[in-house]
């Protein structure tokens, strides 16, 4: 690519000389690359590239391959230790919602049972209304007593020693 064979000549071997600066002394970077870099800029900016600041308004010295290998590897390893620490404090909150997700599963499961027994409870109750009716339409004061005995004080859990069977019979 730097090569003209037919001139046996690089191209690129002329711009490589710095040049002079207005004070006579050699430029401390080559106006030709200087250059070539700012119509690169321009060619790729559209496509997110920047351009970097000039070593001589930073002064900054080149590393070696090797430092700037090891700085880019410590700068991984950090990373990476900064992400296993986000990994492990969000398997930590998957851990505690599952916990909380389980027990509300179980507290479902609970209140599901009461409902069921509720359900239950007011079947039984409109069916005890229904005989309770029937019961009284018919007026005879023995047939409240079986209805008492049989169906109302279990019902509502009461045996005939209980106090609540007891006031029920005297009253009728």
């Amino acid at each position: 690519m730097n090569y003209d064979f037919s001139k046996k000549v690089a191209p690129l071997r002329y711009l490589m000389a710095k040049g002079l600066n207005n004070n006579g002394k050699t430029n401390t970077l080559n106006p030709h690359f200087v250059k070539i870099q700012d119509l690169a800029f321009e060619a790729f900016k559209d496509l997110g590239f920047q351009r970097g600041e000039s070593k001589s308004i930073t002064n900054k010295k080149h590393l070696s391959k090797e430092l700037f290998v090891k700085q880019k590897i410590l700068k991984l390893r950090e990373q990476a230790i900064e992400l296993s620490r986000a990994n492990n404090e969000l398997l930590d909150d998957i851990n505690i919602k599952k916990q909380a997700l389980e027990q509300v599963i179980q507290d479902i499961a609970s209140l599901e049972t009461q409902l069921g027994s509720l359900r239950n409870q007011i079947s039984n109750i409109h069916s005890l209304k229904g005989d309770v009716l029937t019961v009284l339409e018919q007026g005879t004061e023995q047939k409240l007593r079986e209805f008492i005995e049989k169906k109302l004080a279990p019902a509502i859990g009461e045996a005939p020693e209980t106090s609540l069977y007891r006031g029920i019979m005297r009253s009728i």
